[in-house]
C-alpha cells in the first residue's frame, strides 16, 4: 500500500497549484480528475487543490529532497518573495535550520498551510550534563510536535523524568566511559535507567523484550530543539500488569537501538 494523492483545501485552486508547482519545479494542471487542480509532486504522489469558501484546517506537509534540490527550491522561494523560517513555529527569520545534520526550512504559502523542506529526517542530539552519555534520535517521519510524557512513577517524580520515543525512528547511544554509567532497576525490574555517575543525569531508559532492546530518551537532555515543539502531558502507569507494560513498550518505545 502507498499514498496516491492528498486533497489540499484552498481558496483559489488554480493560483495555489500554480504557485506550489513553480516553487517545486514540477508539473501541474488547472484541471484533473474531479474538481481539483493537481500538482504532480512525484511519480507516486499528487496534491489535489480543492477550492472552498468554508473554513479549513491548516495542514503540515514535509518533503525530503537532495541537497541540490533543496538549494534550487529555496532559491525559487526567495525569488517569489515568500517569507520563510528555520523553526516549526516562530518569526519569519529567513534562516535555514542546520542543527539536525542537514537543512530544514518552513513557509506558509500557498493558503497558510505549513510547508516544510528537509534534506534529512529530523536528527535530535542529546546528552547528559557532562557528555559521558550522548545520543542521536532519528525521528521518522518529521514531527510537527514531540510528545513529552512526564512519568508519575516515584523515580521519575524525584528525578523530573520527562520522556519521549518514536517507534518508527532509530536511536544511537554513545558512552565515553562505561565505568561512569550506573544502571538502575526497580519495581518489575524490566527497565534500566542509564544514569551518568559523574553528573547524575538520566538521558536514556532501555528495556529488553524478547531479546530486542527498546528505549525512551529524556527530552530534558535534548540539544538544540525548539521547546515549543515539546507537547507535554502527564503519564501514569500505576496498576498496569507486567505483560501489558511490556506490550506497550513494544508498541510505543524506539525499537531500533544501538549502543557504542
Amino acid at each position: 500500500m502507498e499514498l496516491d494523492h492528498f486533497t489540499v483545501p484552498c481558496r483559489d485552486k488554480v493560483a495555489s497549484a500554480k504557485l506550489l508547482a513553480a516553487i517545486f519545479g514540477v508539473p501541474w494542471s488547472e484541471t484533473g480528475v474531479g474538481p481539483f487542480s493537481p500538482v504532480y509532486v512525484s511519480d507516486s504522489i499528487t496534491l489535489d487543490f480543492d477550492e472552498t469558501d468554508e473554513p479549513f484546517p491548516i495542514l503540515h506537509f514535509a518533503f525530503r529532497v537532495k541537497p541540490d534540490e533543496f538549494d534550487a527550491i529555496l532559491g525559487r522561494i526567495d525569488a517569489a518573495g515568500i517569507k520563510y523560517r528555520s523553526m516549526v513555529r516562530g518569526p519569519m527569520d529567513m534562516q535555514v535550520d542546520t542543527t539536525h545534520g542537514g537543512k530544514i526550512v518552513y513557509w506558509n504559502e500557498p493558503d497558510g498551510h505549513q510547508w516544510e523542506l528537509l534534506t534529512v529526517t529530523m536528527l535530535i542530539p542529546g546528552k547528559c550534563h557532562c557528555g559521558n552519555i550522548s545520543f542521536e534520535l532519528s525521528w521518522k517521519p518529521e514531527p510537527s510536535a514531540i510528545p513529552a510524557r512526564a512519568c508519575g512513577c516515584t523515580f521519575c517524580v524525584k528525578h523530573g523524568g520527562v520522556w519521549t520515543s518514536c517507534p518508527t525512528g532509530s536511536l544511537k547511544v554513545s558512552v565515553r566511559d562505561p565505568s561512569r554509567v550506573s544502571r538502575y532497576e526497580f519495581g518489575t525490574k524490566t527497565a534500566q535507567f542509564h544514569i551518568c555517575s559523574s553528573c547524575g543525569v538520566v538521558p536514556v531508559v532501555t528495556s529488553v523484550i524478547d531479546g530486542r532492546m527498546y528505549a525512551v530518551v529524556s527530552v530534558l537532555a535534548f540539544e538544540g530543539v525548539d521547546p515549543a515543539m515539546l507537547q507535554r502531558s502527564p503519564a501514569n502507569f500505576d496498576g498496569e500488569g507486567e505483560a501489558s507494560r511490556l506490550e506497550r513498550r513494544k508498541r510505543n518505545w524506539i525499537g531500533d537501538v544501538e549502543f557504542s
